[in-house]
């Protein structure tokens, strides 16, 4: 005790490069994500660092702005600075870099997007097959019958998952679903008003659901420059529930992702697998929740 009050007076710290020789870690996590600038990706963050801090590591985060190049310099980069383990949101179905990370025996945690043929990771995602049908169902409440609906990424697992679950719940409901009523988005308004304005344009629905709720943003935009209000012409249903979504000006229904938690679980996955490299791979799913706001309404267009 007096030598840790001596030291304190002193203004002595411990020296990090001491601790990592000594007990041979870095104390360092990389979290590699694809968009830094949408809401969605903040609250994760913050969930994963709230884990980890506890943990005692420290947290270093890369944007790849959804660029594969991007994501394997930064994947290689964090390899060769020999991080202690990693989280990464992939940028592509098929990673090579990330792939690498499972014959390095680098602890990985796959966050939202899966990996094909990449079962040797952990993985932290979202429920999506039963969360789309909630929302859908909702809509079909309301007397919409044709819906239509924008898909993100067609790289991204999680967005061909909302994708076959609105083909499977439109197939059940009317015996077949329209390939006319699909169109995709990257994640972003612009790519959500442009979507939006071709589905508009081509195949009158009287509901939109969309895959994220920034490209959900970008449709009530181009709704509203066709000429058409939101929700007597047009119901809208995001995905996600950023902070803008409830807003009175917007007032988005939504599917409420519980965005904190997702990042506190794929922390988790990491720490245990830190902890029991020879653990089993195990997956955590976090399920959204619908939040009915003032963007649906009845058909009232028949």
């Amino acid at each position: 005790m007096y030598v840790r009050h001596v030291a304190e007076q002193l203004g002595y710290r411990a020296s990090n490069v001491a601790r990592e020789l000594r007990t041979g870690k870095s104390w360092s996590i990389a979290m590699v994500i694809s968009d830094i600038t949408n809401p969605f990706h903040g609250e994760v963050v913050r969930g994963v660092e709230s884990v980890l801090l506890d943990q005692g590591y420290h947290l270093f985060i890369a944007n790849t702005d959804g660029s594969p190049k991007k994501q394997a310099h930064c994947v290689d980069l964090f390899e060769r600075r020999q991080v202690d383990g990693m989280i990464v949101q992939s940028s592509n179905g098929s990673n090579e870099d990330v792939g690498s990370l499972v014959s390095s025996h680098m602890p990985t945690v796959l966050l939202i997007s899966k990996l094909y043929g990449a079962s040797d990771l952990d993985f932290a995602g979202i429920e999506n097959t039963q969360s789309t049908r909630a929302a859908l169902l909702h809509l079909w409440s309301l007397g919409h019958r044709r819906i239509g609906f924008i898909a993100g990424p067609k790289r991204a697992s999680g967005a061909g998952e909302r994708l076959t679950a609105y083909r499977d719940f439109m197939t059940e409901m009317q015996g077949a679903w329209d390939e006319r009523m699909v169109d995709y988005g990257e994640y972003t308004i612009d790519s959500g008003r442009n979507a939006a304005a071709r589905l508009l344009s081509r195949s009158q629905p009287t509901a939109l659901m969309v895959s994220e709720d920034m490209m959900a943003l970008g449709a009530m935009s181009a709704t509203t420059e066709m000429g058409l209000q939101v929700p007597r012409d047009v119901s809208i249903i995001g995905w996600a529930d950023i902070f803008a979504a409830a807003l009175p000006q917007i007032n988005l229904t939504t599917l409420h992702v519980p965005k904190r938690q997702l990042g506190e679980e794929a922390a988790r996955l990491l720490a245990r697998r830190l902890a029991e490299p020879e653990a089993e791979i195990e997956t955590r799913l976090v399920k959204p929740q619908l939040i009915v706001r003032g963007t649906t309404g009845p058909n009232l267009r028949g």
